[in-house]
């Protein structure tokens, strides 16, 4: 999973459930460490992205659906 496909699935009208989209966020940060690695640059740029994306659920209180 990545940004790009969760975008299109956004325009797509795909989501049924604002859980599925979390869903899809949280295997795209784990996606990102997997495959980068949490030294690499683009890994700490995505704990970095996924710390903010957390913050901004917090914010919403949303944080119940993560």
């Amino acid at each position: 999973m990545d940004f790009g496909t969760i975008k299109q699935k956004i325009k797509d009208h795909k989501y049924k459930t604002i859980q599925e989209f979390f869903e899809d966020m949280e295997l795209t940060f784990g996606n990102c460490d997997r495959y980068n690695g949490t030294q690499s640059d683009v890994g700490r740029m995505g704990q970095q992205v996924l710390e903010e994306y957390h913050k901004q659920i917090e914010l919403l209180n949303m944080n119940f659906y993560v």
